[in-house]
Parts: structure tokens; C-alpha cells; sequence
């Protein structure tokens, strides 16, 4: 009977890291930092990465800009490609 439970408790640990993996390195908004090629200073921006195919992530979107204050992000949004 315990290694009946010592199997339940492993599968549920790799379920639980695998969901906290997914969540900290899949889709969604991530705040990174990086060099802005039209102001030349560096700063972070909130982004949004989405699936760019099988395993792949990719920024498809910045909506936050520590430059620009708050609001929309109303730059050309060139950095996009240092992300």
C-alpha cells in the first residue's frame, strides 16, 4: 500500500512542476529589461508572449513602457526585436 502513495505523491509533484514551468516560461505578460533604440537608454517594458508554433514563444506585443509613463505604448516599439 505505500508504494501506492509514493506513486500518487510523485506523479502529483511532476504535475505541479510541470504547471509551475509552463506558467513561469509559457505564454503571457513578462517584464524584461532592454536597450531603447530610439531614446538610447536601457528600460523595461511588460510584454506579451504568445505560442509561435510547436515549443516556440514569442513577443507578439509591448504594453508597457517605463519610459513612456502610463498608458498605452505609443512608440514604434523597435525593441521588440531585442526581446
Amino acid at each position: 500500500m505505500s508504494w501506492v502513495w509514493f506513486s500518487v505523491i510523485v506523479v502529483l509533484t511532476i504535475w505541479v512542476a510541470a504547471a509551475l514551468a509552463i506558467r513561469h516560461w509559457g505564454p503571457g505578460r513578462v517584464r524584461r529589461r532592454v536597450f531603447c533604440p530610439e531614446k538610447k537608454i536601457p528600460t523595461h517594458v511588460v510584454a506579451v508572449a504568445s505560442e509561435a508554433g510547436y515549443g516556440a514563444i514569442r513577443t507578439t506585443d509591448i504594453v508597457k513602457c517605463d519610459l513612456l509613463g502610463p498608458g498605452p505604448v505609443t512608440c514604434a516599439k523597435r525593441c521588440m526585436v531585442r526581446l
